[in-house]
């Protein structure tokens, strides 16, 4: 795809065919999810997500300048992929579970009955060209039900202290890190990717809260 304008009239027709050409019912959207579970162990959901617009490449798509889209639809596609060594995926890959057990353990200090669902890939009927792949679904009790999202921060070793050795809070200090500081609280960086792949994960599950867990 050398080259591509997306927006001459020969794209957009295609663009608007294969859109047309997608029907996802609330069954099959039901059977996607349950075979693809695992994620990343799962074959099933390498091979669907990467037809799709995911949650976690939204950041991408949302604030991309150049009309060549070419890296984009390479990375979307599969073509450019992160190998399995990368020290970063294995470490969040590592830790992702403890990182959760840690979640419910804290959320059960104040919800009596608080559960976490593992999922696999979710396709809106709504919008059968996205996809989304929660670390957890929160079903609480209390709090209703929601999306529990884990980043395990790993950090470069240029720094003396990478962020996998520091707490949330003393990572903030960083510029490149996700979480700015207001009030002695982190909030996520509404510019951040991070944020646009949860509120895209919030409107494919149509829910309103997610707890962001560093």
């Amino acid at each position: 795809m050398d080259n591509v304008v997306i927006k001459s009239v020969e794209c957009l027709n295609v663009f608007e065919a294969f859109v047309n050409s997608l029907m996802v019912t609330s069954k099959i959207s039901e059977n996607l999810e349950k075979a693809t579970r695992g994620q990343h162990f799962n074959v099933n959901w390498k091979k669907a997500r990467s037809v799709l617009i995911t949650a976690s490449v939204m950041g991408k798509f949302v604030k991309r300048k150049k009309l060549e889209p070419d890296n984009l639809v390479k990375k979307l596609c599969g073509y450019i992929t992160i190998p399995d060594a990368v020290k970063s995926l294995q470490y969040g890959r590592k830790n992702e579970a403890v990182a959760i057990g840690d979640y419910t353990g804290s959320h059960l200090k104040t919800c009596d009955d608080v559960r976490i669902e593992s999922c696999g890939l979710l396709v809106n009927p709504t919008y059968p060209y996205l996809g989304a792949s929660i670390d957890g679904l929160v079903v609480c009790s209390k709090c209703g039900t929601g999306i529990v999202e884990v980043k395990c921060s790993y950090g470069s070793d240029v720094n003396d202290k990478p962020w996998r050795n520091m707490l949330p809070i003393e990572c903030e200090k960083d510029k490149k890190f996700f979480c700015i500081e207001t009030d002695s609280k982190l909030y996520l960086d509404e510019y951040h990717n991070y944020m646009y792949q949860v509120q895209g994960q919030l409107a494919l599950y149509e829910l309103d809260w997610t707890d962001f867990v560093v």
